[in-house]
């Protein structure tokens, strides 16, 4: 997935499919680093906008290493994403 969000530059035409990025996403969000959720998203951000499950991956990964997240909810704000049941859910994590 990585080498084809690299390649899109070359192939605009092409969309990443949505049920493998929800997977990933998934994945990282309840099992990858930090660093390695920041970076998917960080290339599928150049295919597709920021959205919600996006930041929940990044969100679920970042409380369980222990990393701040408020640049993150700044960051929702500004992209006009609300916080919603799911959001919450995933911030009470932080207090167990």
């Amino acid at each position: 997935m990585k080498a084809a969000l690299c390649l899109y530059e070359e192939n605009k035409e092409w969309k990443p499919n949505q049920k493998v990025i929800t997977g990933i996403l998934s994945w990282l969000g309840d099992e990858g680093s930090a660093e390695d959720a920041e970076a998917f998203v960080s290339s599928l951000k150049n295919v597709i906008p920021m959205n919600r499950e996006m930041y929940h991956a990044v969100l679920k990964a970042h409380i369980r290493a222990g990393k701040e997240v408020h640049g993150l909810l700044d960051g929702m704000k500004t992209c006009k994403i609300k916080e919603d049941e799911e959001t919450k859910k995933i911030l009470s994590m932080m207090q167990k």
